[in-house]
């Protein structure tokens, strides 16, 4: 299922971005 991996992806920028902030 790609929507599963792109959510996973999403998910990871997300908290990424909001670590970064």
């Amino acid at each position: 299922m790609l929507t599963m991996t792109y959510l996973k992806r999403m998910r990871k920028k997300i908290r990424e971005m909001m670590f970064t902030f």
